[in-house]
């Protein structure tokens, strides 16, 4: 099981994919096992069908006021081909997007 993260989930529907934004400072060690672990219940309760492609996007600060912003940079996508009941999701790992 991977720490509690700081992280949103954004879930298109049409057609589906996922957007994952991670707080700045997070370490991201395997983005496969983050994109099954952070948006599989979300999936499963709308009856997404797999496979469903995503993206995971860090965030950095601006400098102004501490908010923060994506930083492509350190943008990674891939393809969630399952969700299985223990969240340690098969993927297949892509470029750009």
């Amino acid at each position: 099981m991977l720490e509690a993260l700081a992280v949103s989930v954004l879930l298109h529907l049409d057609p589906p994919d996922v957007m994952i934004y991670v707080d700045r400072g997070v370490k991201i060690d395997s983005p496969d096992r983050l994109a099954a672990d952070s948006a599989c219940k979300y999936l499963r309760a709308v009856g997404v069908p797999l496979p469903v492609p995503y993206v995971i996007q860090p965030l950095k600060s601006n400098g102004e006021g501490g908010s923060q912003v994506p930083d492509p940079s350190k943008r990674v996508s891939g393809m969630l081909l399952s969700c299985p009941e223990d969240t340690t999701a098969a993927v297949t790992p892509r470029t750009g997007r």
